[in-house]
């Protein structure tokens, strides 16, 4: 039953992709997911599952762990670098994560105030919107302290900002390459989830095929 079930969540996610959820995962496959993506952010290494099995308290066997990796890894969520037994993830299973992190969390009423504010076409209007968002922006990237990073000197592919407390964001850069970044950054106390998802697609409208610094100069002109 249980591999008849895993089997389903594969092929729900290989081909609905667009409207599947994290919260459609079963809560095993969930918690070992988020487990794998908070261990590669902190040091980029490859997750075993005898490591995921302590951590888990060892209430799943590493085979059982195995096991759910494997479907995780079959629905393009993880992949193997090929010079250990572990899984990282991939772009699309970062992507899964920090859009299953912004499903989980719920929208306060001050956000709620914000989004409204800012899709309100009479009271600002789309170069206010870029330029807030681009000043945003600049400044998050400074403090990331990504523009000294040597390894990000090619094209850059896509970034996210994903709010991990009420003065500290995670910022994931990738590039066309493969290469993944991240950082935890410092922000403003009381500063918008909405404000941190307009930032994320303004940038990404930029700096898709871009360099960093490139687009830095592209935005430096725009505000």
């Amino acid at each position: 039953m249980e591999q008849k079930n895993n089997l389903k969540f594969t092929n729900t996610l290989l081909f609905k992709r667009e409207s599947y959820k994290i919260l459609d995962m079963d809560q095993r496959s969930r918690k070992i997911f988020k487990l794998i993506v908070d261990d590669f952010l902190k040091d980029g290494k490859p997750v075993g599952s005898r490591k995921l099995s302590i951590k888990m308290g060892e209430k799943l066997s590493p085979a059982s762990v195995r096991n759910v990796m494997y479907d995780l890894q079959e629905a393009g969520l993880l992949k193997s670098n090929h010079t250990s037994s572990g899984r990282i993830p991939t772009d699309l299973g970062l992507r899964f994560f920090v859009d299953g992190l912004l499903q989980v969390k719920k929208i306060t009423d001050l956000e709620s105030n914000e989004i409204k504010k800012t899709i309100d076409t009479n009271s600002i209007n789309l170069d206010q919107m870029c330029s807030e968002a681009g000043s945003l922006l600049s400044g998050l990237l400074d403090c990331a302290g990504i523009v000294v990073a040597p390894k990000l000197d090619g094209s850059l592919k896509h970034i996210e900002f994903v709010p991990m407390s009420e003065e500290r964001a995670l910022v994931i850069l990738i590039t066309e390459d493969g290469i993944i970044e991240n950082r935890i950054i410092k922000t403003p106390k009381g500063l918008p989830n909405s404000l941190l998802i307009e930032t994320t697609n303004y940038l990404n409208s930029i700096i898709k095929g871009r360099t960093l610094s490139q687009s830095k100069k592209i935005i430096n002109e725009e505000i």
